[in-house]
């Protein structure tokens, strides 16, 4: 909770430190979703960071524990936030396409359980997709404008 409220507050540093001491003490099996968006929250810390090497790492293990535990809400996130380390790093076109590939994965992967009528509007799925990419968008580009 303390380490979610300085990642909040804008100091991603600190909270890394407590999201690496609650790492230790819950376990993958018995405490999986929890430790799952531990895994998840830890990986952002270190993108917010710049140090995307090690977050995609952290992403990797979170989605690893998330898929073989079933948890598909946290796998969406997951893979929502490897896509937004391609805003992080101010690659927008990748980033645009990586989130698209989630969209597309994911109701591909819900038709078929939810009988899903085909239609030619966007997805809710696909929206939220293309939310976060424009925010991300935007506030990368302001961060580009500040700089220069």
């Amino acid at each position: 909770m303390l380490a979610q409220m300085l990642v909040q507050r804008g100091n991603p540093a600190r909270a890394l430190a407590s999201f690496d001491a609650a790492v230790d003490r819950l376990d993958p099996d018995l405490d999986a979703s929890s430790f799952t968006a531990l895994l998840l929250n830890r990986a952002r810390c270190l993108a917010l960071l710049g140090r995307f090497s090690a977050a995609q790492q952290g992403y990797a293990q979170a989605l690893q524990v998330a898929r073989r535990h079933r948890l598909d809400a946290l796998v969406f996130n997951v893979r929502q936030n490897l896509a937004e380390i391609e805003l992080l790093r101010g690659d927008f076109e990748k980033a645009h396409a990586s989130y698209l590939t989630v969209a597309h994965e994911e109701r591909q992967q819900a038709e078929p359980a939810i009988h899903w009528v085909p239609r030619q509007e966007p997805s809710p799925l696909y929206i939220n997709c293309l939310g976060c990419f424009l925010a991300g968008c935007l506030i990368g580009r302001g961060r580009l404008v500040g700089r220069g």
